[in-house]
């Protein structure tokens, strides 16, 4: 099992059958207030399986996950993190796609593009294959 930002993602390893990885779902999607996401679901999102494991929990609105009494926050639920972001007006590409970008990216981006720099608590990068060249 992998902890990020919010969702837990897990791998099975090879040794597991088809009825123990059934069972681990059936234990994972007891858990109130959380989804349990497979593969099939994550290929349809685009999750890359060496990336997003076999399945995702992800807790649904409303609820967290959260690493108790560590530093760090949260950036959102499973459907938070993956949206599909529009921008317009200048400094921005017409049509381009970006296959990879976050939601932290957003901030660091539009600071770029008002020639602000990003505060050192400021996570994420800009998403330079959005941009005209400057």
């Amino acid at each position: 099992m992998v902890l990020n930002s919010g969702v837990r993602l897990i791998y099975f390893r090879k040794t597991l059958n088809t009825e123990e990885k059934q069972k681990v779902k059936e234990v994972l999607s007891r858990i109130e207030g959380a989804e349990v996401l497979e593969r099939k679901a994550l290929d349809a999102l685009g999750c890359h399986d060496n990336r997003s494991g076999d399945l995702i929990v992800s807790p649904l609105p409303g609820y967290t996950m959260s690493r108790a009494g560590s530093s760090g926050g949260q950036h959102g639920r499973f459907a938070e993190q993956n949206p599909i972001l529009f921008f317009e007006g200048p400094g921005f590409k017409r049509g381009a796609v970006v296959a990879e970008a976050n939601t932290v990216d957003v901030v660091p981006t539009l600071l770029h593009l008002v020639h602000v720099p990003p505060a050192r608590t400021v996570e994420g990068k800009v998403i330079t294959a959005a941009l005209v060249a400057q």
